[in-house]
This record gives structure tokens, C-alpha cells and sequence, in this order.
């Protein structure tokens, strides 16, 4: 109901200041049915209707996912970026931060992942938030298999000292 009520909207009143916003949820509910293409179709022209402020960062950050969804993690990296430029919390840059460290990891580019990574930790997320930085680090620790990669994490002094221990491993 929700879908038809925005898209009805959406063609009754398209000179509206609500259109970017029903666009969006519009955008939200088909990637909640699966289907991100008609998701990112109504992300894009949402920002073509010049969203409200507050809304800008989620629309880019949910056109990355619709990308991820289609393994398209390039595409997702660029609107994850801009996210990420927009972002207003320590909170939301560690989301990104994460988002971004696994599009890496998914497209086989370990070394900016663990930048990516590493960055999490430096944003001081909350408990949860952390909890799955570390563990998305330690995994990627374990399969990176070029120790060149790895030298220069043994000198952060940043990084807790179990996941040293898995660096030295």
C-alpha cells in the first residue's frame, strides 16, 4: 500500500518539495522487495530533485547497498564515498566505513579494505558497531597471504593487541 500510495503521489504532484522524499521511500521499498534496480532508478531521481539535506546521505547510502545487492561494487564504492563526504556522526562514517571495507574485500582489494577497516576503529563506533569492524579485520587477516600487506599494521599503535596478535599470526 505503501509503494502505491508514494507513486501516486509522485505522479499527482510532481512540482511537489516532497517529490525527492516519496521518490526515495519508493526507492526504499522495492530494495526491501529485491529489486534494486527500480530502487537505484528511484535513488537517482530522487537526488535530481534535489533532496532536503538530511536526506541526502541516506539516499546515497541506500543507492550503494541497491548496488552491492546487484555486485556492482564499484558503482556502490562511488555512492558510498559520497555518503561518506556527507556524513554527520562518527556513528554514520563507521557504517560507511564498514559498507566501503567490505565492497573492497568483495571486489579482491584486501590492502584498502584493511584501510577501511582500520578506519572504523578510528571513528570510536559503538560497541556492536566495533564488534563487527574487529571481526571483519581479523578475518581479513587471516586470508591475506602477501605479509607485505600486513608490516605495516604491526606499527599501528591503535590497533588492539588481539588483533596484533593475529597480524604477528
Amino acid at each position: 500500500e505503501a509503494l502505491v500510495s508514494f507513486k501516486s503521489f509522485a505522479a499527482r504532484f510532481p512540482q511537489s518539495t516532497y517529490l525527492s522524499e516519496a521518490l526515495f521511500y519508493t526507492g526504499i521499498i522495492y530494495r526491501q522487495k529485491n529489486e534494486p534496480r527500480r530502487a537505484i532508478e528511484n535513488f537517482d531521481q530522487s537526488l535530481q530533485k534535489i533532496p532536503p539535506a538530511h536526506l541526502e546521505y541516506q539516499i546515497y547510502k541506500q543507492a550503494g547497498l541497491s548496488y552491492s545487492q546487484l555486485n556492482n561494487y564499484r558503482t556502490a564504492i562511488k555512492y558510498y564515498k559520497k555518503a561518506l563526504g556527507m556524513s554527520s556522526s562518527q556513528e554514520e562514517r563507521a557504517v560507511i566505513s564498514l559498507l566501503l571495507a567490505r565492497s573492497y574485500q568483495n571486489m579482491g582489494n584486501p590492502s584498502q579494505a584493511l584501510e577501511e577497516y582500520l578506519d572504523i576503529l578510528t571513528y570510536n563506533p559503538g560497541i556492536e558497531l566495533k564488534a563487527r569492524a574487529k571481526k571483519g579485520l581479523i578475518n581479513l587477516i587471516l586470508k591475506i597471504r602477501n605479509t607485505d600487506e600486513l608490516t605495516s599494521l604491526k606499527r599501528k599503535r591503535e590497533l588492539a593487541q588481539e588483533i596484533q596478535g593475529y597480524v604477528y599470526y
